[in-house]
């Protein structure tokens, strides 16, 4: 199997993530920072500042209510909403940012 350009497509598999997977997700963020940077909401410097123990964060609009539906069922919580993140079609959209502590707090 490839990938849209031609590029093989590396095995994976989908799992929860611990806190063991900290290092390995901070690289491969920072990796993602630094090859697509106007994807992220962050720079590589700032991100490179961050400590292992940070939460996973996500963010999902209104509109996509199987993504926070999913989200929640796997344990994140909202910790706030901008009410005015998006513009599409003119319409105002509003954004649900999430966290999930990893940890034994978790």
């Amino acid at each position: 199997m490839t990938a849209g350009l031609g590029a093989p497509i590396e095995p994976f598999s989908i799992r929860r993530l611990e806190p063991s997977d900290a290092a390995a997700l901070a690289a491969l963020r920072r990796q993602a920072l630094e090859s697509a940077p106007l994807a992220f909401s962050s720079s590589p410097q700032d991100d490179r500042a961050r400590s292992l123990d940070f939460h996973v964060y996500v963010s999902a609009t209104g509109g996509a209510a199987a993504a926070m539906d999913l989200y929640e069922q796997l344990g994140f919580a909202v910790w706030g909403i901008d009410a005015a993140s998006l513009c599409v079609g003119g319409r105002l959209v509003a954004e649900r940012h999430m966290v999930l502590a990893l940890g034994s707090s978790a």
